[in-house]
């Protein structure tokens, strides 16, 4: 494996995570706006549901 396909694969797996992280504060936020009682649920595999 040459270094730059590592780097690259390094880089790929460091923005997935900042995304992840990103929509995690972005859906955490969203739930205290709306408050009790729980209206936005994760579905695991899925996404998220409002309900």
């Amino acid at each position: 494996m040459s270094l730059s396909s590592r780097t690259n694969s390094k880089t790929a797996s460091i923005s997935s995570f900042g995304a992840l992280l990103t929509s995690s504060v972005l859906i955490a936020q969203l739930r205290r706006k709306l408050g009790p009682p729980p209206v936005l649920h994760t579905v695991r595999g899925v996404g998220h549901l409002l309900r």
